[in-house]
């Protein structure tokens, strides 16, 4: 570790790093593993957004008894609404506590 920096006391340095301590640092945001965590977030938020949008839809019309009686009733939109509320709330918090670990995975993937 750096002067300054704050660890976690998990395998504070050192090459044979890995796992746990490189979670920790990207959670703290230190390290050789900084910004690691910024394209998991972005991932969970576009995988969250994408979940809830499609939830909202489908309780829609599942609701309404089908496509075309989805515009007969307003309510019908704010009962789903809600339901596709939870779905959002749920998977960006999931999504960003994992962040970490999915944005390594997507760098390692992405990588040329």
């Amino acid at each position: 570790m750096r002067g300054g920096e704050r660890g976690c006391g998990l395998l504070d340095g050192g090459p044979q790093d890995c796992g746990a301590g490189s979670v920790c640092r990207a959670l703290h945001g230190s390290g050789r593993a900084e910004g690691r965590g910024s394209a998991g977030a972005l991932q969970a938020l576009v995988a969250a957004t994408l979940a809830s949008l499609s939830i909202w839809l489908m309780m829609a019309i599942n609701m309404s008894g089908g496509v075309l009686n989805i515009f007969r009733e307003p309510s019908i939109w704010v009962e789903s609404l809600i339901v596709a509320q939870a779905v959002f709330v749920y998977a960006v918090i999931v999504g960003l506590l994992l962040s970490p670990v999915s944005g390594t995975a997507i760098r390692l993937l992405a990588r040329p």
